[in-house]
């Protein structure tokens, strides 16, 4: 082969590595226009997905398909399951602590009653008189021995309670609150005399008619007895305030602590989870929420006015323990229509 057929050879090889450039050149814009065409095809897409998912619709039937999944519900209700857990463990931590706290202040207050009773003087061999101002007594008995005292230097003075077998009958003696402005109504509680019985004026309200005593019994027990009358023209929820508000004081103060808290009277509600001779009337459900939440139990469980069938004269208490028998009497007069508790 010379050299000229060489050099064709040549030539035509390199001319067709031209050619095949040149296609090859083509070909790269060719494919430049589709990717083109596929990116404005897929913006448009991706324009349309985000229009899709931020429209009412979807969202709202998205949202709805979430809720009523069973994986969602279950992950929820686990997740409540453990808060809940949770708090019921922190809570039961707590009323520990502050049942532990009750019991400490409970012993310090009767560490504290018994050194305040080292003070105590008792005199013995003085008559009893009804109505009788025991300070009155002290001082006068004082002056008779020569001995300045004032009422000021006396905490306070009472008789103690009689436990001979051989002492004479107790006598009763009435205690009374009577309604201001109106006529009828009114409280009268009658107290044996030897039961030593302090008025309590500040649990009192003169919006309402409750009278409050302190009984000191024979037994030693002292018990917070209440005294109530709810006139029907009386808005229930304001008494059930009221009775809250007493109840709030005589539990807030640690120096007055008592073995029985008493309310009793004719609150003219009927409750039929008390009594289920007729329906609840809508203030003996509020007066029956009232005991539930503070911790009181009503013991007459027959209707106390026949006419009605309803049982209104109740008996409300913290300690039952302290009751052997509740029963319901006839009438006191012709006159009544309540019977006696």
């Amino acid at each position: 082969m010379d050299s000229n057929t060489e050099r064709n050879i040549s030539f035509e090889e390199n001319d067709g590595k031209k050619h095949k450039g040149s296609e090859s050149l083509i070909m790269d814009r060719d494919e430049t226009d589709k990717l083109l065409q596929k990116s404005l095809v897929s913006d448009g897409l991706i324009n349309a997905i985000k229009e899709t998912f931020l429209s009412v619709d979807f969202v709202g039937q998205f949202c709805q398909a979430i809720v009523v999944s069973e994986s969602f519900m279950h992950g929820i209700s686990e997740v409540i399951h453990q808060r809940v857990d949770m708090q019921v463990k922190d809570v039961k931590e707590q009323l520990k602590v502050a049942n532990e706290r009750i019991v400490k202040l409970t012993n310090k207050l009767n560490d504290i009653e018994q050194y305040s009773k080292r003070r105590d003087l008792i005199i013995t061999g003085i008559p009893m008189k009804q109505r009788e101002d025991t300070t009155s007594i002290i001082i006068d008995l004082a002056k008779s021995l020569g001995v300045k005292i004032d009422v000021k230097d006396i905490y306070a003075t009472h008789r103690l309670p009689v436990r001979r077998i051989d002492s004479t009958q107790p006598i009763i003696s009435p205690i009374r609150r009577d309604r201001v402005g109106k006529g009828g109504g009114g409280l009268l509680v009658f107290v044996r005399n030897d039961i030593i019985a302090k008025r309590c004026n500040t649990l009192e309200n003169p919006d309402f008619e409750t009278l409050f005593l302190e009984l000191y019994l024979n037994d030693g027990k002292r018990y917070l007895l209440g005294a109530c009358y709810r006139p029907d023209w009386i808005n229930c929820l304001k008494f059930i305030e009221h009775l809250s508000d007493a109840l709030y004081k005589i539990r807030s103060n640690i120096h007055r602590q008592y073995d029985s808290i008493v309310f009793t009277g004719d609150f003219n509600c009927h409750s039929y989870k008390w009594c289920p001779t007729r329906k609840s009337t809508v203030e003996g459900d509020m007066l029956y929420d009232f005991a539930l939440n503070e911790g009181l139990v009503q013991l007459v469980s027959e209707p106390t006015r026949l006419k009605s069938k309803s049982c209104l004269d109740l008996i409300l208490m913290n300690n039952i323990a302290s009751v052997t028998n509740v029963c319901v009497k006839s009438p006191l007069c012709s006159s009544c229509d309540h019977s006696i508790v």
